[in-house]
C-alpha cells in the first residue's frame, strides 16, 4: 500500500487541506500519517518524522509552511530528504513563495518595506492602484489607494513587513480566476466574483462558479505551469484577472473543496490520478 506523510501545524489556518487531502488520499488507497512540521528531526544521517523514517513514505506533502520561527531550518531538513518523495522541492518555498516571484505575468508592481518608494511610484505613474502586504493571503490588508497619504499611513506606525504597490485592474469586478495544479496537470477552474468592492477571496465573501478559461488565461496558465514544473513544484494555486497574474500559491493552495462542490466527484478522482502519475510507488 502507498504511503503518504502530511505535514501539519495543527491550530495554524490551512483551511479545509489539513482535513481534506488526507481524506481524500485513505479514499484511494494511500496509508496516510500525520506529523507536525516540528516533529522532523536529523538522527543517525536520516531525516525523521517523529519515530520514522522520512524516506520510509512514497510521497511527504506539507500543508503550510509550519511555524516561522523553524521554517528555514526545516527547509534545510527537508532538502536532506530523496527529492523525489516530496510534493515541491522545498527550495521552492523560499524562492517561489511569495507575489514578487511572479512579476514578469503581473500588472506593473513596486515593492518596499517603507512608504516613500511606494509614495514616488503612485505620484509619478498616476492612475489606480492596489496596496497589498507581499506575505499576505486571503484578501487580508489588501486596499485601493487614492493618495500618497493612504500609503504613509498604512506603512507608517506598527506596520512591518514588505508591500506592494500593484496597478489596479478593471477586470477585477467581473472576478478572478482560480486554477488548481497538481502534478502539472489542471484540475480545474472557478470564477470567484466579488460581492462588493474589488475583494475576489472567498475568505472576503466573493462567490464561486463554474467557468473555462479563456484562450488568453488558458496560454498564461499554461505557461506558468510549465515554470512550475522546471521548479519542481507538485501543487499550486493559480490567480488570474484579465490575461494578468494576480498570484501563485504554493504554500497551502486552497481551492479543492470549492472544485468538489461546484464540479462534483470527478474533481477528486481527477486530483488522484494526478498524484498517482507522477508518485506511482
Amino acid at each position: 500500500m502507498k504511503n503518504v506523510l502530511f505535514l501539519i501545524t495543527p491550530g495554524g489556518h490551512q483551511d479545509d487541506n489539513a482535513a481534506r487531502l488526507p481524506e481524500l488520499f485513505e479514499q484511494h488507497g494511500w496509508q496516510v500519517s500525520i506529523c507536525k512540521h516540528e516533529e522532523l528531526t536529523w538522527q543517525r544521517d536520516r531525516v525523521y518524522c517523529a519515530d520514522r523514517p522520512a524516506d520510509d513514505y512514497a510521497l511527504i506533502w506539507p500543508i503550510g509552511l509550519g511555524p516561522q520561527r523553524s521554517f528555514l531550518d526545516r527547509v534545510n531538513l527537508l532538502e536532506q530528504i530523496n527529492p523525489p518523495r516530496l510534493l515541491s522541492n522545498p527550495r521552492t518555498y523560499v524562492s517561489q513563495h511569495g507575489k514578487l516571484a511572479w512579476h514578469n505575468y503581473m500588472p506593473v508592481s513596486f515593492v518596499a518595506a517603507s512608504a516613500e518608494p511606494l509614495i514616488s511610484a503612485f505620484e509619478q505613474l498616476g492612475g489606480q492602484w492596489i496596496l497589498k502586504p507581499v506575505a499576505g493571503s486571503f484578501g487580508r490588508a489588501v486596499q485601493r489607494i487614492y493618495s500618497a497619504q493612504s500609503i504613509r499611513e498604512t506603512l507608517g506606525g506598527d506596520s512591518s513587513g514588505y508591500w506592494m504597490l500593484q496597478r489596479y485592474i478593471e477586470e477585477i469586478t467581473a472576478g478572478e480566476t482560480r486554477t488548481l495544479i497538481c502534478a502539472n496537470q489542471i484540475i480545474g477552474s472557478y470564477l470567484r466574483t466579488p460581492s462588493a468592492s474589488f475583494h475576489a477571496n472567498l475568505a472576503a465573501h466573493a462567490v464561486p462558479s463554474q467557468t473555462q478559461l479563456d484562450p488568453t488565461e488558458r496560454a498564461l496558465v499554461e505557461t506558468v505551469k510549465q515554470d512550475l514544473a522546471i521548479a519542481g513544484i507538485g501543487f499550486a494555486a493559480i490567480d488570474t484577472v484579465g490575461g494578468y497574474l494576480m498570484e501563485v500559491n504554493i504554500a497551502n493552495p486552497g481551492g479543492l473543496g470549492t472544485l468538489q462542490t461546484l464540479y462534483g466527484k470527478k474533481v477528486g478522482e481527477r486530483f488522484m490520478q494526478a498524484v498517482n502519475s507522477q508518485w506511482p510507488c
